[in-house]
This record gives structure tokens, sequence and C-alpha cells, in this order.
């Protein structure tokens, strides 16, 4: 891209260690330099324990970054003493266990928590409670008034994502967002990822997966023990299967297909992966 595209995440050089200093410190960074662009959306992939979670946690202010490296977000040092505060309404985190970042006892009092403590007037909050209900599939009239523990594990998913959106943040961090979720729920949840990238936001998605990331994700970056292992373009990520299969990573089924085709000499080339994309692909190849 462009020098000139703003950068909404710059790190550089950045380790981290929980309880550094202790007989049980753990490093989970080591030397972390990259970047996301505003308007991207990016994928954090590596298998578990690679350090996606925490690299969201400092991005996000949660974790506060060591000494050592530098991490911007959004323009603003997350270093700085008031940097948590400045970015509480700009940039949303969803937890890959939903229930830990539940607070209120009810559905609608929860999804408008960060909206009330941002002090925006009643009925803009009632109206972002309600938009962001939609937006996940849940019905305003119905869950509003829902004991917020009393949910299934997907519903809740649900309710955190949409207090998420109702705080309407420039930047998005997603943990494992379908961990768990049924195949309704899965895609639901990737086409609300889709509108906000359309109206700006920028995505960034942890996942241990492969399967729901190309043609999602502008760029996979691959982490692998705390360290970036290598970059790789969502649109082409079938080219890649040997690089991420030595980094414990498995090709979704559909572009094991392109890759499976493309290794016997025909090269279809999709302009988009997923089943459309690709039998608009077989079918160019087979007219032409």
């Amino acid at each position: 891209m462009s020098a000139a595209v703003k950068a909404a995440i710059s790190i550089r050089n950045l380790s981290y260690t929980y309880m550094a200093g202790t007989p049980l410190a753990t490093p989970a960074l080591d030397g972390v330099s990259l970047r996301v662009n505003a308007g991207e959306i990016v994928a954090l992939v590596g298998q578990a324990g690679a350090g996606k979670t925490t690299l969201l946690q400092v991005c996000d202010g949660l974790l506060r970054p060591p000494a050592t490296g530098m991490v911007q977000v959004l323009g603003i040092d997350t270093a700085e003493p008031q940097a948590l505060s400045r970015l509480r309404l700009r940039v949303g985190l969803l937890f890959q266990r939903a229930e830990a970042q539940l607070l209120e006892r009810f559905v609608g009092d929860d999804i408008a928590f960060t909206p009330r403590q941002a002090g925006l007037p009643r009925d803009e909050v009632r109206e972002r409670v309600r938009q962001a209900m939609q937006a996940v599939g849940l019905d305003f009239e119905e869950f509003k008034d829902r004991r917020t523990f009393n949910l299934s594990g997907g519903e809740m998913r649900k309710v955190a994502l949409a207090g998420l959106l109702a705080s309407r943040p420039e930047l998005v961090l997603l943990d494992e967002p379908t961990a768990g979720l049924d195949p309704e729920s899965r895609t639901s949840l990737l086409e609300v990822v889709r509108r906000l990238r359309d109206q700006g936001a920028t995505i960034v998605i942890a996942s241990s997966s492969m399967e729901d990331l190309p043609g999602l994700a502008d760029r996979l970056i691959i982490l692998n023990h705390g360290r970036v292992a290598a970059e790789v373009p969502g649109a082409d990520v079938w080219r890649y299967g040997p690089l991420l299969r030595a980094q414990g990573l498995d090709l979704p089924e559909l572009c094991s297909i392109v890759e499976h085709l493309a290794d016997r000499g025909l090269d279809l080339q999709p302009r988009s992966l997923d089943p459309d994309g690709i039998a608009e692909a077989i079918c160019r190849i087979w007219t032409s």
C-alpha cells in the first residue's frame, strides 16, 4: 500500500512477558513488529499460545507494554498515562470468552454500558442499542430485558458484539470471534465484520482457524511462539499451503481444492475464495 495510508496500528520490536521477574515468568511476545493500515481487515493467525490474544490486549490498552518496544494505536502511544481513556471509545475488543466482558444483569443495559459511560443522551443510547442488536440478529423487544447470564453461549457472544458495535469504534479487535458458533451465527457475524469495514472501521481478527479468513481478510499475519513468522495476502492464501502447514495451519477446504488444481496445471485464479467465485473461475477456464 501507499506510504500515505494512515496506520491504525504501528508496532515496533514489542516483547511481552507475563509475571516478568518472577519464577513463573512466561514470554508471550518476542520482538513483534507489524503495521495495520486504516480500513484493513487483518487476521492474526497461529496455534494456541502464539501470542494472538496478548497482542490484541496490548493494542486495546488492557495490557500496558513494557519499556522496550513501541505500540501506537490510532496515532496514540499506548505507553502514555492517559492512553486508555483516550482509546476507550475508539477501540473495541471482543473477548474470546464473551461472558468475561458482560457486566450488567439485563441485555439492554449491558449493550448500553459504554455509550452511557460516554455521557450520550438517553435517546441516542437507546437507538444505538437497538441498531446494534439488529446488526447481530437479536430482536430488541425480545432480548432487551432478558437476563444476560441466562443466555446461551452463542447469544452471549452476540450481546458482547452488540455492546462493541454500540460504541461505534474506529478499530475493532476480535479474538476467535466465530469459535463455538453454529454455521448460521458464524455467517451472520462475518457479515457484520464486512459491514463494519464498509463503514470505515479497521478490523483485526485473531484466530487459530483459517476457515473463515480467505476472502475476508486483506492480509494474514502468522504468529509462532510470539514472533511474526510470515505474512500472506488474503486473496492468494491458497498459494501458500506449504508455508501455512509448516506453521501448523491448514488451508480451508475450498482453498485446498484451488491449490490441488493448481498443482495439476489448472490455475483458476478465482476472483473470490467462496463457492461462487471458484465456480465462476472454473466456468471461465472451460469456456475460454
